[in-house]
């Protein structure tokens, strides 16, 4: 099986954007991409999340946990995970994580929703 990456380019709408030469443009490139990943079967995720319409979309090799849809979202948005005094007190070698509510709220996400390949939306919290 061949794995793709996809970056995500949110482009203005009836923004054109030809690539060099009149070659395809981002949104054409993206919908390949999308295209291509539900061809080899790779499952296709959008998360809404602050109320905001758009969604972040991507696709990964199999399905994943709503940790690692968190973890996206984070990264996405530039934050880090928040880690509590008492797991950075002392040294602690273990780094309890938070539950992933308690990342949602800490970074004020709330709500935050996903489909899996056009599913019904679930709600993480």
């Amino acid at each position: 099986m061949t794995l793709i990456r996809i970056e995500h380019t949110v482009l203005a709408s009836g923004s054109e954007d030809a690539g060099p030469k009149g070659g395809a443009s981002r949104v054409d490139k993206l919908s390949y991409c999308l295209f291509i990943c539900e061809e080899i079967g790779m499952p296709f995720y959008k998360v809404w999340y602050q109320n905001k319409p758009e969604p972040l979309e991507f696709s990964t090799a199999g399905r994943i946990r709503e940790e690692e849809i968190v973890d996206r979202l984070l990264a996405h948005e530039q934050r880090i995970a928040y880690v509590s005094p008492e797991a950075q007190r002392d040294g602690a070698a273990t780094v309890v994580r938070p539950t992933v509510q308690e990342l949602i709220s800490s970074n004020d996400l709330t709500p935050v929703r996903y489909t899996e390949d056009e599913s019904e939306p679930f709600t993480i919290g």
